[in-house]
């Protein structure tokens, strides 16, 4: 079967999923997850793509990221792997891939959609059950947009700055947002652009709650 194209329009956003082999786990403890963030960032700013979210799971990865040109994306995740699989492969005996076949990457081209994928990716531990909340999560962006904590991979997309006029009503803002959970329609419809690689046809608005500036 021929490779997906991937898109790539200027100036917005993908939402980037990475999954280990057959489902097994690609990180197995917090220094595994601290090369994987430290191989990230420098390969993310070698080939101008700014990160905006974030997540790692036990066996998975969630990104928001803007690439300056096409080959931003693919470029960033090829020099990833070619950093940290030898690396897990030396720590755990093991030999052969890692990953589940290729990285998966769908535009985000509405701004709905990209505070969806932002809900569904700084709340995915707190959905799997595996927290009570996202700010207990110290491996995702969420501490970054709601208290402001230093993240080295993160640059704040526009849409995220437009939730307040200032750092504490972004943060502020951003607590509030993240305190929604995600309606049954919103996750089937990422999962499906997760699936498919094209975003929804038609994103359902925002809870009216959450009021955007």
């Amino acid at each position: 079967m021929a490779r997906r194209h991937r898109r790539f329009v200027e100036g917005l956003s993908l939402h980037v999923h990475q999954r280990g082999n057959n489902r097994q786990d690609m990180f197995r403890d917090e220094t595994d997850r601290l090369v994987f963030l430290t191989a990230l960032v420098e390969s993310s700013r070698r080939y101008d793509v700014r990160v905006h979210a974030w997540i790692f799971m036990n066996n998975h990865i969630h990104l928001i990221a803007t690439p300056a040109t096409p080959e931003g994306i693919p470029r960033t995740m090829q020099q990833v792997g070619r950093r940290y699989v030898p690396y897990f492969n030396r720590k755990y005996s093991r030999t052969g891939g890692l990953w589940e076949g290729r990285y998966s990457a769908h535009l985000i081209d509405t701004e709905v959609y990209w505070y969806r994928c932002l809900r569904y990716v700084e709340l995915n531990r707190v959905r799997a059950g595996i927290l009570a909340t996202p700010g207990d999560d110290v491996w995702s962006s969420y501490r970054s947009h709601a208290f402001g904590a230093r993240d080295p991979l993160i640059t704040h997309h526009d849409l995220y700055l437009t939730l307040g006029r200032t750092r504490t009503e972004r943060q502020r803002a951003h607590r509030a947002l993240l305190g929604i959970p995600l309606a049954d329609c919103e996750l089937a419809s990422i999962r499906q652009a997760l699936r498919t690689g094209e975003p929804p046809l038609e994103p359902p608005a925002l809870p009216s709650s959450v009021m955007v500036r």
